[in-house]
């Protein structure tokens, strides 16, 4: 599994499962569902004043979603992006660069969403960078 921590996400990369975890860092909230866009799964959580955010994100055959290998993605060298949560909607764009042919490479999935789920307005940055990169 490649894993690798941000300052305020954690991503793991799981090439049996072909599945890719995201997972904020320093938000309390009690995990409540998730909701699926796009083949990207977004856990949702409740915080103790009763916010509904975003917790974390699933990709779930990343290598398709993304159009590379399970090598590649063995092989990441960082991952950015931004969710952003609005009344009306859910947007999302995450990029991933991968070490191909010693090479970096840049791929990016763009989803959107009706905001139906009445999570509360936010963005967040999603920003990691491998150790061996």
């Amino acid at each position: 599994m490649n894993n690798f921590e941000g300052k305020d996400v954690t991503l793991n990369y799981d090439p049996l499962a072909d599945a890719m975890y995201i997972k904020r860092k320093n938000i309390e909230a009690e995990y409540d569902h998730t909701i699926e866009v796009d083949n990207i799964y977004l856990d949702m959580g409740v915080t103790k004043t009763g916010e509904k955010l975003i917790t974390g994100v699933e990709i779930i055959d990343a290598s398709e979603i993304f159009g590379v290998t399970k090598f590649d993605l063995s092989h990441i060298i960082k991952i950015s992006g931004l969710i952003e949560v609005y009344k009306e909607t859910v947007k999302i764009n995450i990029i991933l660069e991968v070490l191909k042919r010693n090479k970096p490479f840049e791929k990016s999935i763009n989803a959107k969403t009706l905001n139906e789920y009445g999570l509360s307005n936010e963005s967040f940055n999603i920003q990691a960078t491998s150790a061996v990169a």
